[in-house]
């Protein structure tokens, strides 16, 4: 919470980031434990800490644009900024999903589990920040101009 109200600079914002990524996690969790019934393991637990980070990434893209739109309303402000990231945003998503799909062709079961993984954690990354995060931000985002 405190990085991402450093690199923000707004409390709010950083309080549905940290919400954004819980969730990314749980559902992360809930895919590899009950859907896909792994038990948890060496490859689990890096993996679960290694796609923190990337379940922050695109939260954090759209969280700075938003804060830095001028516009007056929380749904223009939400506007601007999805339409300012979400193309860039799909486009990273995009590449990471093609490049995990090469993993779920190997050999070795621990790189397999690496595809499904990345490629969870990727989808439920864009779903959470296209719509839960862009709506939040559009019903109780902060409509305070950017700071200087």
């Amino acid at each position: 919470l405190v990085s991402v109200f450093v690199f923000i600079r707004n409390i709010l914002i950083a309080f549905y980031v940290v919400l954004n990524v819980i969730c990314v996690v749980l559902t992360l969790a809930f895919f590899m434990f009950v859907i896909c019934g792994w038990t948890f393991g060496a490859v689990e637990a890096v993996g679960i800490i290694v796609f923190v980070g990337f379940s922050v990434d695109y939260v954090v893209h759209l969280a700075e644009a938003y804060n830095q739109s001028t516009k007056s309303s929380r749904k223009e402000r939400a506007q601007e900024a999805l339409g300012q990231v979400a193309v860039a945003l799909l486009s990273a998503g995009s590449t990471t999903f093609l490049a995990a799909l090469l993993l779920l062709v190997a050999d070795i079961q621990v790189f397999v589990r690496f595809g499904y993984v990345i490629i969870a954690s990727t989808m439920f990354s864009l779903m959470y920040t296209l719509v839960m995060f862009s709506a939040l931000l559009m019903v109780a985002g902060p409509t305070n101009p950017p700071p200087s």
